[in-house]
């Protein structure tokens, strides 16, 4: 078994779930914290399996900095999360290929 650390930067309690983050079939996980501004939006870092490193590599939303109140749509395989243009809340789906 191989274990590996994730660095971190926040003060708040770190959650952990298991999930088909590239609905591959393939477990990932993720991680989330609640953020340290408001402390109203759950942050999320997703992780994917990849074949090709045989080893988990950490996936990035494709709009904003980081996956905000994510939701896992598996019927339609997007993630959905929140971002914020000019303080304005807008919506990010995201479909993660496999790796």
């Amino acid at each position: 078994m191989r274990s590996a650390t994730i660095a971190t930067q926040t003060e708040s309690a770190i959650h952990l779930e298991a999930g088909d983050y590239d609905f591959s079939g393939r477990q990932g996980f993720a991680f989330w914290s609640i953020d340290e501004g408001q402390g109203v939006h759950k942050l999320y870092r997703v992780f994917t399996f990849s074949r090709k490193r045989n080893d988990f590599v950490e996936r990035h939303p494709h709009c904003g900095d980081a996956f905000l109140n994510l939701r896992v749509d598996a019927q339609r395989k997007q993630l959905i999360s929140t971002f914020f243009e000019n303080n304005v809340p807008k919506s990010c789906v995201t479909r993660l290929r496999p790796d």
